[in-house]
């Protein structure tokens, strides 16, 4: 076990709101500001800071739910601070102004996310005085507009809200340990006994009666943030179906409506032309599931085409739930999906311990006691009967149609505004012929239900697993009772069994984790791709293409039975990447797939023209988050084979279906080499096999050992360069600074430095720019290496303060935590180090965690498989003072010999004004690196004669 983990959850959420909005969510942020025993607003999250922990929160519609993590060993001490926001939480006054500002915050981050305003319109629309009401999130005004604020009571209200619906009646505790069950039933009975048990009941939503009442059915138009337009069809169901859960009926139409296979709707659709993919269901929480009722929604991703053929759209949706009606419900179906679920379950890896404890904790009240565990999973009851029910609520008449498009006509008469997001939208009638037409349409012969699939796991011995383990020590001369309790090797390193000049192959077969399960991971460097923006873009064409070719009959089958493929370019445009992981019997068939789809490049006009479509959206879409514009522009200043998204927007309006044919064929017919790891429940003689079928496809020659392209930085010179860039979305109100120091190569010290740097500083920045100075909701610290090139970055998001402000505070604080480090006691640091030591000696949890630990060195051409141990020796090597004279000399902005960039992005609370600021340089797509580049040793990736063959 890597981690042990405590999670609460407690049945109350926004819906208990009315009156005073955003007071559970605001509750939610003010329980973690210390208890009577421990007062400290801080003192959990430096405590767990130093024993690899973290926590966090949220809140629901019905619940809030919050959570810790931490080393195992010191799981109790964790549960007893955390027990204590429960059993008397302080809620200081002086807390109150800030958290207000952390909800706020939060609020602006996601005011521009399209999911959150979808809600909003579904909330705002829904009847006066109904829970979905709410405004859930809560922020400044909704919080400082209130009577209890203005009363100066806001202390009194956030009490009662706690002593009426935090107590033990209405509570579920989720513990994971590597103790014995009898043990941490007994720390719950002492740290949490005295948990109070006379708050309110749960209310009873259900008597609020639907939300949307005798409104629909009710067509929405809205604006978007994301370029592209969208439908989603909402449907209210009654909640008891959705909580029917040894049955999964809603399970069972939520993958028939949303299926991708053939003879699916959005097969139909596509090849139509009209959508570019589809999801349906009841969501998780939120309004989408509720004890009021289940809002089972598809949304439907609408091509241009699509959305000027809406109509069209709509009719193909309920002729295929028509055509669902007719045929009825296949027990052969829902008994695949038992099959399907029942696998995942038997071989489900070890996930998370936060995540795991969390999603226990909210759904548990949902099943029986025995079910708690495997409740998702469970397929017990086939009920016909209830399936047709569902059905019937499918309808033309009861649907609330929003249809959403980022060139809304904001002015056009009878628009409407969402009161919290702003959201622009329009309510219209549909008039009854439209609702006839939709209601008569007859099924199109295109419309089925799927074929069987054929990837579904059918084999599940184990090949090696912990018995061959045991087995070879015996033989080694261990005796049988010593083998078997003997824990596996900390690290054991992939061999090459393969090498030529067209292809490296590694392979380990799996001795730990005793699962049917394999990882194959490759790299095919294409020196054919040239440095320009038209063949950066098309390799990223050829990605999408070749999943798209393959969605149908390949991939969409093979992901539902849990085997999964992906697909991108890599390697600064040098190289793809096909990474497969999945079970065993059938995965070997995805592999071949994806490498005789590229091998063998087809694409007509039409879907060609799609997914160019599909294509631009997405490079204009890139930039809304201002974070990713952040690291986009400093990915753009330090590498050399780069483009920005203007650039590639440009160079894709060239691109024809022609010059995409001519590409791909050039690019897989010329020199080529591959470099792979398979890994798991396969055997070396089966990894030879998958290697031999892949040199199969492959049309030219080996890369002549001169001729393989390197990726290399740019040094950056010692100083202070500044870029600065205004926010892509004009709307967006958030700031973000991204402070980054180049440190040069990446050494076994480098790194052990650099991590022990971010394990002693990332609370304290927290702590000082987030929680006291509320710079913003994001403010984090953490190591960067970008091809081997060790850098640390700070990261700074701020709705509140212009960036020049908050790189002010940075550079403050980044000034100071020298001398902070250096009054830290020898004790204290010392714990630190160790509990980092123990951290990066942890052995992987699941078979996907070692591969991809092991690609890591593979993908870096270093090899250093034994990398974790040497650097926790060199960790345990350095001192206190050490890390005091490396901040001085490496992370103080004004040292004469950092080497610094600061990138500013400006929202539209603080707009960018290029005459009044010292800007190096302001545009993405223009950005100029600092004069010299450095080649990484490892950015080559030419082979010398044993040079994978180093174990360091």
């Amino acid at each position: 076990m890597k981690l042990a983990a405590c999670s609460v959850d407690f049945n109350v959420g926004f819906f208990s709101d009315q009156g005073f909005e955003g007071i559970s969510h605001f509750l939610e942020h003010m329980v973690f500001m210390g208890s009577e025993k421990y007062p400290g607003e801080n003192h959990f999250s430096d405590w767990l800071s130093k024993h690899w922990g973290s926590e966090n929160a949220c809140t629901d519609s019905e619940q809030t739910t919050f959570y810790f993590e931490c080393h195992p060993k010191h799981l109790k001490e964790g549960l007893d601070v955390f027990s204590g926001y429960f059993l008397n939480p302080l809620l200081k006054m002086d807390a109150v102004e800030r958290e207000v500002t952390a909800v706020e915050s939060e609020f602006e981050r996601v005011v521009n996310n399209d999911g959150s305003r979808l809600e909003a319109i579904m909330a705002h629309t829904a009847k006066d005085a109904h829970p979905f009401r709410v405004f859930g999130w809560g922020n400044r005004a909704s919080l400082t507009d209130s009577e209890q604020w203005k009363q100066g009571k806001i202390r009194d209200a956030l009490m009662e809200h706690w002593r009426r619906h935090y107590h033990a009646r209405r509570m579920s505790l989720v513990l994971l340990g590597e103790q014995d069950l009898d043990t941490l039933q007994g720390w719950v009975a002492e740290l949490f006994g005295d948990m109070r048990s006379d708050g309110d009941d749960k209310p009873d939503y259900s008597t609020a009666g639907l939300p949307y009442g005798d409104q629909l059915p009710l067509m929405v138009h809205a604006g978007q943030v994301r370029e592209g337009k969208q439908l989603d069809l909402v449907f209210t169901v009654p909640a008891e179906i959705k909580r029917s859960y040894r049955a999964k009926s809603v399970e069972y139409v939520e993958e028939l409506i949303g299926h991708e296979g053939h003879g699916s709707l959005f097969a139909t659709l596509k090849a139509k032309g009209l959508a570019e993919r589809i999801m349906a269901g009841v969501g998780a929480g939120g309004l989408s599931d509720t004890s009021n009722c289940a809002l089972f929604t598809a949304t439907i991703k609408l091509t241009d085409e699509g959305f000027e053929r809406i109509d069209e759209v709509i009719s193909l949706f309920f002729q295929y739930v028509e055509m669902l009606r007719r045929t009825g419900p296949q027990e052969w179906s829902w008994l695949e999906n038992k099959a399907l679920r029942g696998i995942e379950f038997r071989f489900k890896e070890e996930e998370g311990a936060a995540d795991y404890t969390e999603s226990l904790a909210m759904t548990m009240r949902r099943y029986g006691h025995r079910d708690c565990l495997q409740g998702d999973y469970i397929y017990d009851e086939y009920k016909p009967d209830e399936i047709v029910s569902l059905l019937s609520h499918v309808a033309p008449r009861t649907c609330l149609y929003i249809l959403s498009d980022h060139g809304f006509d904001v002015e056009a008469p009878g628009v409407e505004c969402e009161r919290w997001f702003k959201v622009p939208f329009k309510r219209e009638p549909l008039d009854a012929a439209t609702l006839a037409a939709w209601e008569a349409a007859e099924p199109e012969a295109a419309l089925q239900y799927p074929p069987r699939n054929h990837y579904i796991a059918e084999k599940f011995e184990i090949k090696g697993g912990s018995k061959s383990r045991v087995a070879a020590a015996i033989v080694a001369g261990m005796g049988a009772e010593a083998a078997a309790a003997a824990p596996a090797a900390l690290v054991t390193p992939p061999e090459i069994i393969h090498e030529c000049g067209a292809m490296r192959l590694w392979h380990r077969l799996d001795d730990k984790f005793d699962q049917p399960r394999m990882n194959a991971y490759f790299h095919v460097t294409l020196p054919a791709i040239e440095a320009t923006p038209e063949a950066y873009v098309m390799a990223d064409l050829l990605t999408l293409l070749v999943h798209d070719r393959l969605q149908d009959g390949v991939r969409y089958p093979a992901e539902m039975a849990s085997l999964n493929a992906g697909l991108d370019v890599v390697g600064q445009f040098t190289m793809l990447s096909l990474v497969f992981d999945g079970f065993n019997d059938k995965l070997p068939k995805l592999v071949e797939a994806y490498f005789n789809a590229l091998a063998n490049f087809e694409v007509s006009e039409s879907r060609f023209q799609k997914m160019k479509e599909e294509r631009v959206k997405g490079y204009r879409n890139h930039g809304l988050k201002p974070g990713r514009q952040a690291r986009s522009l400093l990915y753009q200043t330090l590498m050399e084979r780069n483009a920005g998204e203007l650039d590639k927007l440009a160079a894709l309006e060239k691109i024809t279906v022609g010059m995409m044919r001519d590409f791909a064929a050039a690019v897989w017919g010329a020199a080529a080499h591959v470099e792979g790891l398979v890994i798991g429940n396969v055997t070396a003689e089966e990894a030879l096999g998958l290697g031999e079928m892949i040199r199969k496809t492959l049309k030219g020659a080996p890369i002549a050992p001169d001729a393989f392209p390197t990726r290399r930085i740019t040094v950056i010179p010692p100083g202070d360069a500044r870029f600065a860039i205004a926010c892509q979305n004009p709307e967006e109100s958030t700031n973000v600074v991204y402070s980054y120091f180049q440190l040069g190569v990446s050494t076994y010290h480098m790194r052990a430095m650099l991590l022990l740097v971010q394990q002693l500083m990332g609370e304290k920045l927290f702590d000082q720019l987030r929680t006291k100075e509320q710079l913003g909701y994001v403010a984090n610290a953490s190591l960067e290496t970008l091809y081997d090139i060790a850098g640390f970055r700070i990261t700074v998001e701020s709705a509140f303060h212009p960036p020049a402000y908050v790189e002010e505070r940075i550079n403050a604080f980044l000034s100071a935590y020298p001398a902070q480090v250096a009054a830290l006691k020898e004790d204290e640091f010392t714990k630190t180090r160790r509990s980092l030591v123990d951290s990066v000696l942890t052995i992987d949890v699941s078979l996907t965690a070692e591969a991809d630990r092991h690609w890591t060195h593979i993908n870096n051409q270093r090899y250093q498989y034994y990398r974790g141990q040497i650097i926790a020796s060199e960790i345990n090597k350095i001192s206190r003072d050490q890390v005091v004279e490396w901040l001085k000399h490496n992370l103080v902005p004004e040292h004469p010999k950092a080497r610094h960039i600061t990138v500013f992005v400006h929202g539209k609370n603080h707009p960018l004004n290029v005459t009044a600021e010292t800007i190096v340089a302001a545009a993405a797509t223009a950005a100029t690196a600092p004069s010299g580049t450095l080649c990484s040793p490892a950015s080559s990736s030419s082979y010398p004669p044993g040079a994978a063959n180093r174990s360091l």
